[in-house]
């Protein structure tokens, strides 16, 4: 067996990473993360090219009753240990990232993105033409270095949606006709009851339905944690035992999609989102040449991003959209108004503020909207006013981890939100980041 070249990770083998500092150890990570991707690449390049070759040799005479290209997954299965079905995925997918997707190949030899977001995209364009394939390469490459996988599949979702409803309908009618239920059994002797490929509109609705009941039963006093409600009413309801059949009166049947759409009532475009994408583009970047140019990075890179952030946000306040207005102003829109306000969030603004942010604020997190508390990104009691600019939905979780000692969060336009954590690192979310 070959032995591998060094790296300038090498050093923290074997225990090493013990002796690091906190931001040294997440410096570790990401650099670790970016010398995997292009060892990945380098795999993928290596396979496609063998490919290529046996493709090549079959399109040449032989005397041979089976062709090279068919033996090509056996070469890769032996080469890298692995199933047979797993090469031929492999073979797929490097062939795939070189030659139809090489925006997304790049990407990942440069170590912008991972292994896992470079699968992702491959999955989600894999039934769209090689058009459609390259415009959604190009729409969604560029923040997907700071984004989750997640993301990048919602992303993804959406432009194929828009660019191909007529592919998409097609798809969508043919795995439905394969519609099941399964019955899996696990490892801790438990069982999966899954029904697969089921209507999205009915799926939704029964879900519901279950959820709402489920809501009823904890309200009523129910101990059992709501997803064991869940579960118990879900069965009781399809062995037919369950003597509740309807929701309680009151009982809110949960909304089961993720985003919320833009609405003809609320006052947030896509031209508010364009503006608040050309903010964090600029943002990111006057950051990132700030923390390359502190010499002393690790102790005082988190403290001159904490500083900066309320510089900038005092250099936009005079650019801010126009429903979120100085206090002096009175010619206001109804509901988006900064002054006057108490700590209540009127009705008319939170639907602006759900509108915009769709989901939780914190990077990566896929909370939807019904899932969030609006916060005060600066505390009320602190000085901080009610409007969309200090106003940001947070998961619970989120919510309390703004509030915990190292963490510090700026709201530097409407929706673009700075996070530094501990460690002093950082980053910048806009609206369009949490689609």
């Amino acid at each position: 067996m070959t032995s591998m070249p060094a790296t300038p990770l090498d050093g923290l083998l074997d225990g090493g990473v013990v002796d690091l500092p906190d931001q040294q150890l997440i410096e570790a990570m990401g650099a670790a993360r970016a010398i995997a991707s292009r060892a990945q690449a380098i795999e993928l390049a290596a396979v496609a090219e063998l490919a290529r070759r046996r493709r090549a040799e079959d399109d040449m005479p032989a005397v041979e009753a089976i062709s090279p290209g068919d033996y090509l997954r056996e070469e890769v299965a032996q080469a890298l240990t692995l199933t047979a079905a797993s090469a031929d995925e492999l073979v797929r997918f490097a062939t795939d990232l070189v030659e139809r997707l090489p925006g997304t190949f790049s990407a990942l030899a440069a170590g912008d993105i991972d292994y896992l977001k470079a699968r992702t995209l491959w999955h989600c364009t894999g039934q769209v033409s090689d058009e459609n394939a390259t415009e959604i390469e190009t729409r969604v490459l560029p923040r997907a270095s700071w984004q989750t996988t997640g993301e990048i599949r919602a992303k993804v979702r959406r432009l194929v949606k828009r660019l191909d409803p007529e592919g998409l309908r097609q798809r969508r009618e043919a795995a439905e006709r394969r519609r099941e239920v399964a019955l899996i059994e696990t490892d801790d002797g438990t069982a999966q009851l899954i029904g697969a490929d089921l209507p999205a509109d009915a799926a939704s609705a029964a879900y519901g339905r279950v959820c709402a009941i489920a809501a009823g039963l904890r309200h009523d006093g129910d101990d059992r944690s709501i997803g064991q409600v869940r579960a118990d009413v879900f069965l009781a309801l399809l062995r037919g035992t369950s003597t509740l059949t309807e929701p309680p009166a009151g009982t809110t049947v949960p909304f089961a999609a993720e985003r919320v759409g833009r609405r003809d009532d609320v006052d947030w475009s896509d031209v508010d989102d364009a503006a608040a994408d050309v903010v964090a583009a600029a943002v990111r970047s006057e950051f990132a040449a700030l923390s390359s140019d502190v010499p002393d990075r690790h102790r005082r890179l988190g403290l001159l991003i904490a500083q900066a952030g309320p510089r900038v946000t005092e250099a936009l306040a005079a650019l801010r959209v126009h429903w979120c207005l100085p206090d002096h102003e009175d010619s206001r829109p109804a509901g988006s108004e900064c002054a006057g306000r108490g700590y209540r969030v009127p009705a008319a603004m939170r639907r602006l503020i759900e509108c915009r942010d769709r989901r939780c604020c914190f990077p990566g997190c896929r909370r939807p909207v019904r899932q969030c508390d609006i916060d005060h990104s600066i505390p009320f009691h602190r000085g901080g006013r009610t409007c969309p600019c200090n106003l940001t939905l947070l998961c619970r979780r989120h919510h309390r981890l703004k509030q915990t000692k190292g963490w510090r969060v700026e709201h530097l336009w409407p929706g673009v939100i700075l996070w530094i954590g501990p460690t002093g690192h950082w980053r910048v979310t806009a609206p369009a980041d949490r689609e």
